[in-house]
């Protein structure tokens, strides 16, 4: 990856959707930072505030996607990572609608798709 832009990823807030209060989202909130700590700096590194997704979805109680805008390029037109036991799929602008595109970031943008993401509290 070049070019990233990390202040301004980081004051981004998608212009579409307020950040959601649901129990669900709550609970991502709380928790992803302490249950995957690598994956939470990696993001961070990026210039990303984990704490404002532009989308999560909850697929079951406790099995989340989110997905994260950063302002920047990719050097090809998508990368997957893994750290921890998340994958990270990187897209760029002209392939992130396959994920998720409606950021409302100028381009050149680029969505990370965090999946494999379990929040389970006992």
């Amino acid at each position: 990856m070049n070019e990233i832009n990390k202040e301004y990823t980081y004051y981004y807030r998608d212009l579409y959707n307020e950040q959601c209060e649901c129990p669900s989202c709550i609970k991502f909130r709380n928790n992803f930072k302490n249950k995957y700590p690598k994956v939470a700096d990696y993001l961070e590194g990026l210039g990303i505030d984990i704490q404002f997704p532009i989308e999560i979805m909850d697929l079951s109680m406790d099995e989340f996607i989110v997905y994260y805008a950063v302002k920047g390029k990719l050097k090809e037109p998508k990368l997957i990572l893994h750290i921890e036991e998340v994958e990270l799929t990187m897209r760029d602008h002209e392939t992130a609608s396959e994920a998720y595109a409606n950021t409302g970031m100028k381009k050149p943008f680029f969505i990370i798709e965090v999946s494999n993401i379990f929040i389970i509290i006992n």
